[in-house]
């Protein structure tokens, strides 16, 4: 029973595994993430089950987190999310969280079971996010969470969540699946980064020639300038000197 039981679970992580294969291609070749998260969200759900998913990137003082897109709200008027528990703060070695259960004890502030439910003694950890977020869990009975990093050149620059209504959705096989996801997420950044690079750059180069071109009209313009000016001397002084003979006295034999 123990050998079907694991087989079984195997079979099960092969499958969740080839199911995000074609998705992660598409990860992989975005410019623009947010473009492709709302087909993520539809594709990644019977491999990671969720109510949401979330990109978050770090603020630049990395206490905390704003969302770059999620999926099903929006995430315009929502502050920066900031860390208020070790568990959750994204570090240079900081792999995952887990919150098998999440209960709202008043506005801003969540109790998070981090302890799976097959634990001898459940331990729990006190979350403070703020009003807006214990308004987003409970208008979407969030209960589950699962957090892991996004990375580029080995260091963290933040990260995807996923949220479930029920208690205890995810696990350590979750969290494997959800790194391969934030690996290709982040290969898409690094893309995208990359072509904004290239176009920050095609702009300075084109305002660049522009300066260029208008240098150049204004050095032509300023020759032609002293050449007229030239001429116009020139032309004077051949006046002045046929003045100056006309003037002069007629010889008497």
């Amino acid at each position: 029973m123990e050998y079907e039981r694991l087989l079984a679970r195997e079979q099960e992580r092969r499958r969740k595994g080839d199911k995000l294969e074609t998705l992660l291609q598409t990860i992989a070749e975005a410019l623009d993430i947010r473009t492709l998260f709302p087909r993520m969200s539809d594709v990644i759900q019977e491999v990671i089950p969720h109510v949401t998913v979330a990109l978050a990137l770090l603020t630049p003082d990395r206490l905390g987190v704003k969302i770059h897109v999620a999926s099903n709200y929006e995430v315009g008027d929502l502050p920066i999310y900031r860390f208020t528990n070790e568990g959750e703060t994204i570090g240079p070695n900081w792999r995952s969280f887990i919150a098998y259960d999440c209960a709202v004890l008043e506005e801003g502030v969540v109790r998070a079971q981090v302890s799976p439910p097959d634990a001898s003694e459940p331990a729990f950890v006190e979350l403070r996010p703020g009003p807006a977020w214990t308004r987003l869990l409970s208008d979407m009975r969030i209960r589950s969470l699962l957090r892991v990093p996004v990375r580029i050149k080995d260091q963290p620059i933040g990260g995807i969540s996923f949220g479930a209504d029920r208690p205890a959705a995810y696990g350590d096989d979750d969290v494997e699946l959800a790194r391969r996801i934030a690996d290709h997420i982040a290969l898409a950044l690094a893309h995208e980064q990359l072509a904004e690079e290239a176009g920050r750059a095609a702009r300075a180069q084109e305002r660049a020639s522009m300066l260029e071109e208008r240098v150049s009209s204004c050095r032509n313009w300023r020759a032609a300038v002293r050449t007229v000016r030239l001429a116009s001397r020139r032309s004077g002084n051949v006046r002045s000197s046929t003045r100056r003979k006309s003037r002069r006295p007629t010889r008497r034999c």
